[in-house]
Parts: structure tokens; C-alpha cells; sequence
């Protein structure tokens, strides 16, 4: 069940969430490191997955948020957001956005981003940037749908031939 706390924002519902009563979105806390280590190694190229030690300094790093779809089978999901702040303001970067590949499909994505979105925006984040690979057509509609748009190509961003690209959204 969500907590009260759960923040919404008002977008279109182009997948259908599973029953309510059968996850939760959370904050991460340090106990759940290993947890998020053994989704990253699943989801991720090992080259690319965030180590146990980064994400024991992430949930320290008071900087970094990460929020977790959780239910009776686990850890399903998880958003990986950092903030930096300069003269315009503070930014957010999206590092991660991960499902297990057994949920997929099912709007777990697209409901973390809402809250980490909503999150960001009531902390006054005025812009929020990731970096996406060009193959990955599935997150990029994502992001897309959430107003995102690509802001230039990253040659061999993730490895030789693995391109990517660098997306933004200006708070509305």
C-alpha cells in the first residue's frame, strides 16, 4: 500500500499500475544497499552497474535521493536521482532507473519517475538531465512522455558503438 506521503502528479496513465495493495514506493536507507547492488547487477552490465560501495556512499550523499518500488517479492524497481546546485538554481540527474526485467511492462518506471518528479519539483529543481542509450527505445518513450527531449548525442557513451543521449526537462 502507498503511504500518504506518496506525492502524485497529475499525468496520463498510458500503462496500467498493478493492484495498489501489491507494492509500495520508499526511500532507500543504508540497509538496503545489498538489495539495490543485486538489482543493478540484474538490470545493468556489470561495467555499468553501480558497485555496493557507490551505493553505500548514494545513501549517504545527502545530495542523492533513491526511491524503491518494493512488494511481497522484493526489490522491483529502483530511481537513482543526484543534485548539484549553481547559479540558476539546483539540478537533479537521473543516474538510474531500473525494473526487474520480470516487472516490466507493468508502469512500475513510469511511476517512479512521477514521484522522484514530483519530489524534485516541490525541493524547486528547475531542470532534471539523464543520459539514456539510443537503443534503449523503451525508456527513451518514457522520458519522452514525461516532456523530456534530447539535448545532444553521446558517441560511444556506454562502449565503443553504444551510443547515447543526453535528455533534459525544465521544470513546468
Amino acid at each position: 500500500m502507498f503511504s500518504q506521503t506518496t506525492p502524485h502528479l497529475e499525468l496520463p496513465r498510458l500503462v496500467p499500475f498493478p493492484p495498489p495493495d501489491t507494492y509500495r514506493i520508499e526511500r532507500a536507507g543504508p540497509a538496503d544497499a545489498a538489495d539495490l547492488f543485486r538489482l543493478e547487477r540484474l538490470v545493468f552490465d556489470p561495467e555499468m552497474a553501480f558497485h555496493l560501495k557507490q551505493l553505500q556512499s548514494l545513501l549517504r550523499n545527502p545530495r542523492a535521493s533513491i526511491w524503491m518500488v518494493r512488494g511481497s517479492e522484493g526489490l522491483l524497481g529502483q530511481l537513482i536521482v543526484l543534485r548539484k546546485t549553481n547559479r540558476a538554481g539546483t539540478l537533479a540527474r537521473i543516474y538510474s532507473l531500473a525494473v526487474h526485467p520480470q516487472w516490466r511492462g507493468q508502469g512500475l518506471a513510469r511511476h517512479l519517475l512521477e514521484v522522484g518528479l514530483h519530489q524534485l519539483w516541490s525541493e524547486g529543481v528547475y531542470r532534471v538531465i539523464l543520459e539514456v542509450e539510443c537503443e534503449a527505445l523503451p525508456a527513451r518513450r518514457l522520458y519522452e512522455t514525461f516532456g523530456f527531449s534530447v539535448v545532444s548525442e553521446l558517441k560511444d557513451y556506454y562502449a565503443a558503438g553504444r551510443h547515447g543521449l543526453k535528455m533534459e526537462l525544465m521544470r513546468p
